[in-house]
């Protein structure tokens, strides 16, 4: 059994008493503020949005209403409450932060999807290109919206897995499973969460899913900034690795360079008394999250 302290990042506190965190290079961290009412997304910049399932319940009905019948139809057949929960929170907070970058209702916004369910925006006379992606783990959903190129997503709860050993024999390259096991017994489950987070997103943005052979493709250099994906042509895609909140880690894939990343709360709908909610929808994520160290590749 790991503790939380050997599979966490090691923290340490400024004389300034803001929490930083001892990381590989690459490694983001999140300083996640309430956006602005004009929402500016210029090329080459991703906004990285960031909620609970606590906080998002605030406006579960709302939420709902915003949902198409194909989508209530999809959370009606999930079997547990909290992931029920959990569908309507991410897909309706996601149609609402699309509706602020589109200026238009969440309700009008339609998806088309891709061949391996890979949602995207169906375009609208006058609209912004938008590439999106979201992921759900436990109580944090988080989202990336960008114009420049496709983007990927994942987050996962950090927490033990007693068979992490095995899963990465099944779906990690050679490479991958040999530097894995360089690191002190201690320290692989975490580099473990950091390979599967970094494939995860990856798969996103290609929009193929479990379809992609993971074998073949490494995401362990350390920082691992250009990946090559042997199934995607010539073309590379910059990965890094990030801490959204205490107790979760993630990772985001773009198929540009050198992005500008924004970190958003979400603060319920756009349509929503804001002036009143922001303070109590925004400040537990703003309290609690850990403050930006970002590679030299990145800036925000």
């Amino acid at each position: 059994m790991y503790s939380d302290c050997l599979i966490e990042p090691r923290r340490k506190v400024r004389s300034d008493g803001r929490e930083i965190v001892d990381m590989e290079m690459g490694d983001l961290m999140c300083d996640w503020r309430v956006p602005p009412a004009k929402l500016d997304l210029p090329q080459n910049t991703i906004h990285l949005w960031c909620t609970t399932l606590k906080q998002a319940s605030v406006y579960k009905d709302e939420l709902r209403g915003t949902l198409t019948p194909d989508e209530r139809a999809k959370a009606a057949r999930i079997l547990f409450s909290k992931d029920r929960d959990g569908f309507v929170a991410v897909r309706g907070a996601l149609r609402d932060i699309l509706g602020r970058y589109t200026n238009r209702a969440p309700t009008d916004l339609k998806f088309f999807y891709g061949a391996y369910g890979k949602p995207h925006l169906a375009p609208s006379p006058g609209s912004v290109p938008l590439h999106f992606n979201s992921s759900r783990s436990d109580e944090l959903g988080i989202f990336a919206v960008t114009q420049t190129h496709e983007v990927g997503i994942d987050v996962e709860v950090i927490k033990p897995c007693e068979d992490y050993e095995a899963i990465a024999s099944s779906f990690f390259s050679p490479s991958e499973i040999q530097a894995l096991c360089a690191f002190p017994p201690v320290r692989r489950l975490h580099t473990f969460l950091k390979y599967w987070t970094r494939k995860e997103a990856l798969s996103k943005a290609l929009g193929t899913g479990f379809m992609l052979d993971w074998t073949t493709f490494d995401v362990s250099p350390v920082p691992p900034e250009r990946v090559q994906v042997m199934s995607n042509g010539p073309s590379k895609w910059s990965v890094y690795s990030f801490f959204p909140a205490p107790g979760y880690l993630g990772a985001l894939a773009f198929a540009g360079t050198n992005p500008t990343l924004k970190f958003w709360t979400w603060p319920g709908m756009a349509f929503s008394n804001l002036p009143i909610r922001i303070g109590e929808i925004g400040s537990s994520i703003i309290a609690n999250s850990m403050h930006p160290v970002l590679s030299k590749q990145v800036t925000g």
